[in-house]
C-alpha cells in the first residue's frame, strides 16, 4: 500500500494514518501519527465506513496540509459493508488493489 501511495505522489504518512485507524487501541500509545490526539473517540479497529474514512482523510489533509490523497481513489481500495464479519475476496479485487 505504501508503494501504491508513493506511485500516486502521496506521502506514506497517509498510510501510517490509515494503519493507526485500523490498528486497534494501543495501551502504550505507540501510534504512527497523532490522529487520536485530536480524535480521541475515533474508532480504531478498521475503517468502518466512508464517513469514517472521510474523518481520517480530513485529519490527514488538515494536519499535513496535503491534498494529494485526492489522487488515490480509495473507494476502489476499500470495501464498506454493515456486516462486520465480511472476509476479503481477492477475486473481486480492482486493478488499484493489485497495483
Amino acid at each position: 500500500m505504501k508503494y501504491y501511495a508513493q506511485s500516486k505522489g502521496v506521502d506514506t504518512v497517509y498510510i501510517d494514518t490509515l494503519l493507526d485507524a485500523m490498528g486497534g487501541i494501543k495501551v502504550d500509545n505507540s501510534y504512527n501519527t497523532n490522529i487520536f490526539d485530536e480524535n480521541s473517540y475515533l474508532f480504531r479497529d478498521y475503517v468502518a465506513s466512508s464517513k469514517h474514512l472521510a474523518k481520517i482523510n480530513d485529519f490527514y489533509t488538515q494536519e499535513y496540509n496535503d491534498n494529494s490523497i485526492k489522487k488515490i481513489n480509495i473507494e476502489n481500495l476499500l470495501y464498506f459493508t454493515k456486516d462486520a464479519n465480511t472476509t476479503i475476496d481477492v477475486n473481486h479485487a480492482t486493478v488499484e488493489v493489485w497495483g
